[in-house]
């Protein structure tokens, strides 16, 4: 009978593969790009869904309202037009929120409420109140972990 591959890794002295999180992406525009490069890179995680609203919009000479990229989708990871769909994805484990502002606090509590953990990029919302209910959430959800991008905190000028 044939040894496993774990075995057979072990014998030799390899490490046992890594079990990778798997990510989703929420928005696809500058930032969005940037962390789905990096994720690609670290050997950490791995996108395994992105959704952007321009997927379900249509794009550029495509005309509004036809379901034709304005990005092109990226290999091997589904394309959602709704952040909706992405999280109602049983495999997507974690989030990345890459939108506008604006949007930041309700995509925040509705991954957080689908289970998922969530990185998002700054601000968590436009006021304390606001910041109070995400908090809110976040208490509901303890196994969950949210961060924030203050990417600007160890900036020089700051």
């Amino acid at each position: 009978m044939p040894e496993s591959a774990a075995i057979a890794r072990a014998k030799a002295g390899e490490a046992p593969p890594k079990r990778l999180l798997k990510v989703g992406i929420i928005g696809l525009g500058k930032m969005g790009r940037i962390r789905y490069e990096t994720i690609s890179k670290n050997g950490k995680a791995h996108v395994v869904a992105v959704a952007d609203c321009a997927w379900a919009r249509g794009g550029g000479s495509a005309g509004a309202g036809r379901r034709v990229p304005a990005r092109a989708p990226l290999p091997g990871v589904r394309s959602y037009g709704r952040a909706e769909e992405l999280l109602e994805d049983p495999e997507v484990e974690a989030v990345f929120i890459a939108t506008p502002n604006a949007f930041n606090k309700p995509l925040t509590i509705a991954a957080l409420r689908a289970g998922k953990h969530v990185f998002c990029e700054k601000p968590p919302a436009f006021c304390a109140a606001d910041v109070e209910e995400v908090i809110a959430v976040e208490r509901e959800t303890r196994d969950l972990k949210l961060m924030y991008g203050f990417n600007h905190r160890h900036h020089e000028r700051v």
